[in-house]
Formats: C-alpha cells, structure tokens, sequence
C-alpha cells in the first residue's frame, strides 16, 4: 500500500488501521498515527486476534481519532488536488 493506497479512504477520511507488510507501510502507518487519524500500527508478524480487535475497538469508539480525521479529510479535499492535477495537465497539453 503505497501513498497510492492511502488516497481513497484519505478523501473521505475515516479512522484508519494500518497493518503493514513490506516496503512504506511502516512509514505510513506512523504518519497515519502521528497525524492522530488512526491507530498505533500493527506489524503483520504481531498481528493477534486481540490485537486486531482492540485497534476495531479503538477506531469505531475513539472520539477524538474521529475528529482528527474528519479535519484532515476537510484540508485534503480543500486543496482541490484532483481538480489542479486536471488543470496542471491539461495546460501542459495545449
């Protein structure tokens, strides 16, 4: 899951858990909890049933994870950055 992968819950931000794998997920996963959208990540090799749960329980429950996302999701869809793409693109094709 690179930065690619993050995109669509992104637009609508929700609470979000990481369970990285390989590659940037550990990275993204950090920024997802420092950023205080989402839960601690959780290393595939240390994933638990329990573990799995508590990180469910936490974001469904967690108020403030859920405020977190929702102002980000706000900042991101403020900066129209699909719409200045387009433009962008299509200004170097004229």
């Amino acid at each position: 899951m690179g930065a690619q992968g993050r995109q669509p819950p992104d637009y609508g931000l929700v609470p979000t858990m990481i369970i990285p794998h390989m590659s940037d997920q550990p990275c993204w996963g950090r920024r997802v909890y420092e950023l205080g959208v989402g839960t601690k990540p959780i290393p595939r090799h240390k994933l638990t049933v329990d573990s799995l749960a508590h990180g469910i329980g936490t974001l469904v429950s967690d108020q403030k994870i859920k405020t977190e996302a929702a102002v980000l999701g706000e900042k991101i869809r403020a900066e129209k950055g699909v719409e200045n793409a387009v433009e962008i693109i299509e200004s170097l094709m004229r």
